[in-house]
């Protein structure tokens, strides 16, 4: 199965101390993005393992989802 380009609006959410998904990964992915001129969301909490942790790193992940295009 070949994979298909990324051409709609991309919201990544990364935590900077992810042990999963390591901060550069999502770097790369948004610098590709943005020299083809793509449209791409990224936010990066530099506190978190995950995105999805703690009160107030959940409610403004939900502010830039309600946000985003």
């Amino acid at each position: 199965m070949a994979c298909r380009p990324i051409r709609r609006p991309l919201l990544i959410a990364q935590g900077a101390i992810d042990p999963r998904v390591k901060q550069v990964e999502s770097d790369q992915i948004v610098s590709s993005m943005k020299s083809k001129n793509l449209p791409v969301t990224y936010v990066l909490y530099r506190t978190r393992g995950t995105a999805s942790r703690g009160r107030r790193t959940r409610t403004s992940f939900y502010a830039v989802s309600e946000a985003f295009p």
